[in-house]
């Protein structure tokens, strides 16, 4: 008998043109680059059973996530919870690379991968897969947090409209299928 499922794509936003602003983090509208980026991703999931697609209220996810709405006939909704962030961080790794980053932030940081998380299974269902359009350093957390390996999602990197494909079976257990799959990219399509 086959366990059931729900599918989730974690989709990194698309190629940006970084704007920064005072207090904001960097943002920006999508290159060119980037708007074909998401109009290739989109391409490859009307070929699967997608049925909801949410995005980081970032301007570059919810352009994303637009562009791949629009392919698939959906109306993407936005949610604070896939916004940008710092997962935990390993000691070692915090002075050498994050050391302009307050206690404060990288606390937040934990708390906020975990309300992803959560997130993240809350309306999964088993009819159709879920898309969420979210940042690098986030699905490489959700991806480390899915497999138990704390603090190593560092070393994980995710290009610019890649797909991570999870899955939550019936039983509880969270499976990584895939994790950064661009191969629906052509290589001047595939940014960091």
């Amino acid at each position: 008998m086959a366990i059931a499922y729900a599918t989730l794509y974690l989709m990194r936003h698309a190629e940006y043109t970084v704007e920064t602003r005072p207090a904001q983090p960097p943002d920006g509208a999508l290159t060119r680059r980037g708007e074909v980026q998401a109009q290739s991703t989109a391409e490859r999931l009307t070929r699967l059973n997608v049925g909801a697609i949410y995005s980081s209220p970032a301007r570059r996810a919810q352009h994303t996530a637009a562009i791949v709405a629009l392919a698939l006939g959906l109306t993407p909704a936005t949610d604070a919870r896939l916004s940008e962030t710092i997962p935990p961080v390993a000691l070692d790794l915090r002075s050498r690379y994050f050391n302009a980053v307050s206690e404060n932030e990288l606390a937040l940081g934990s708390v906020h991968l975990e309300a992803a998380y959560s997130f993240c299974w809350s309306g999964a269902v088993q009819e159709h897969a879920t898309v969420l359009v979210t940042h690098g350093n986030l699905i490489a957390g959700l991806v480390c947090r899915a497999l138990g390996m704390g603090q190593h999602w560092f070393w994980l990197n995710t290009d610019h409209s890649a797909l991570t494909e999870l899955h939550l079976r019936e039983d509880g257990q969270v499976l990584v299928l895939r994790h950064g799959d661009n191969g629906h990219l052509s290589p001047p399509l595939q940014t960091r």
